[in-house]
């Protein structure tokens, strides 16, 4: 809902409370009011009445105190009927009490003739007020019609006032900001006012200018990390060739040592010759991980991205990392995978669940089970799963566990490894256009 919307919708409601008052509560009391200013008025035209009939009362002078109130009925058109008793509570005036119409708006007033403490007599008048009342009731509600009048006007007032200075400005800072958040650093904000829109508008342009200044500084860096991992990889590339071409050589005289008919080696030589080819493939495969991870970061790992039905690469997957799992007796079962076609590249995908499986082999336990499983999911992906029965990861370090050369206290055992694989695994998938998560409880697998 916009602002102006809801500024107008609660001054409205003001306006309608207001109003409400002004007709429940206002209208009401001044109509008491006007009963009150009119019974006072009669009150004190009924007490110089007695003031009048007192010496009259006195001297018994009962012709003098009929012609009084006849003339006072007479002059005051407003009075119904006027009663005069003497002390004793004896009607003097009239002769008999007045048949009185209930017809109209009648008040009655009680009037003590009191003379230094002694209660000579006591007038009764009663009043027609209808038309009084009337013209002070026209009054009140031309009153209350001016009232409303103005409350509107006012509210309107401070209507436009909102929207001239919070509503237009707001309109106006949320349309930079708009602009600010698509990168247009160029909006212009609204000008500046001596209050809190104008300190809000002020901030706004402090952190436009700060993020400008730190998305420049951001884009250097930026640019410089790229150039210098770019400067890496070409490196580790370069290097992983230069280490491969002596290392193959390693690894060949070895194998001519050992495999030499001619010249036989005795047994402590060949388990020397062993450790050499041991040591030596090791090496070479650290070399080989180090150069798909350089060819990764820098964007030379060739994807030919085409559908396959994963069900028979997960099968030749199985085969190939079945003579791993003779060591510890560990079992591989596919009970669980589906038949499915994906978009991958096939090769990089056999590299990702071999050294996944392979993984769930080494790090098991003798005799442990390695089971892969597939489903759909419901955005669209397919699922693969890779659970073994191991010693799990302790929670402390599973935010190492695709860092690169992280082994995760593994590099103290026998087991070998290098700790990259894991590393080019989540950069193969997601170059694909996958992911990869996992979950562990220590002592479970």
């Amino acid at each position: 809902m916009l602002l102006r919307t809801k500024v107008f919708i609660a001054i409205s409601l003001v306006g309608l409370v207001l109003s409400a008052f002004l007709f429940l509560v206002w209208i009401p009391g001044a109509d008491a009011n006007s009963r009150q200013v009119l019974v006072r008025h009669t009150q004190s035209k009924l007490g110089i009445t007695a003031e009048v009939l007192i010496p009259l009362l006195i001297q018994n002078q009962y012709a003098n105190i009929y012609e009084s109130l006849d003339a006072l009925l007479n002059t005051n058109s407003e009075w119904v009927a006027i009663e005069l008793h003497d002390g004793a509570g004896n009607l003097i005036y009239p002769l008999s009490p007045h048949s009185i119409e209930t017809n109209g708006d009648h008040l009655t007033v009680v009037h003590d003739i009191n003379l230094r403490g002694t209660i000579l007599g006591k007038l009764t008048l009663t009043s027609d007020i209808s038309g009084p009342l009337a013209t002070f009731r026209e009054q009140n509600f031309k009153l209350f019609g001016l009232l409303v009048i103005g409350l509107f006007f006012g509210l309107a007032t401070i209507v436009f006032l909102l929207d001239r200075f919070v509503r237009r400005p707001a309109k106006d800072l949320v349309f930079a900001a708009e602009q600010l958040s698509k990168g247009d650093y160029t909006a212009s904000f609204p000008s500046h006012t001596k209050d809190e829109i104008g300190a809000l508008i002020h901030a706004f342009q402090s952190m436009r200018d700060a993020i400008r200044d730190n998305e420049a500084s951001l884009r250097t860096a930026k640019e410089d990390a790229e150039t210098a991992n770019m400067a890496k990889s070409e490196f580790l590339s370069s290097m992983s060739h230069e280490l491969r071409t002596p290392l193959n050589a390693v690894l060949g005289f070895a194998q001519v040592l050992e495999l030499n008919p001619k010249e036989p080696l005795s047994e402590k030589q060949k388990k020397a010759t062993h450790q050499i080819k041991k040591g030596g493939e090791h090496l070479l495969d650290l070399i080989n991980d180090v150069l798909n991870l350089a060819k990764i970061e820098s964007g030379h790992l060739d994807m030919s991205i085409e559908p396959f039905e994963i069900h028979e690469v997960i099968a030749e997957c199985m085969s190939v990392a079945e003579p791993l799992t003779h060591e510890l007796g560990v079992t591989i079962n596919a009970d669980g995978v589906t038949t499915a076609f994906i978009m991958a590249d096939q090769v990089r995908f056999k590299q990702v669940l071999l050294n996944l499986m392979s993984n769930a082999v080494k790090y098991n336990r003798k005799g442990g089970t390695v089971s892969v499983s597939s489903a759909a999911t419901e955005n669209g992906m397919h699922r693969i799963s890779v659970a073994d029965t191991g010693y799990g990861i302790p929670e402390e370090k599973q935010a190492e566990l695709f860092l690169p050369f992280s082994r995760l206290g593994a590099e103290n055992s026998t087991i070998e490894g290098t700790g990259i694989g894991l590393t080019i695994t989540q950069h193969l998938l997601e170059t694909m256009g996958g992911r990869i998560g996992f979950e562990s409880t220590e002592g479970v697998g």
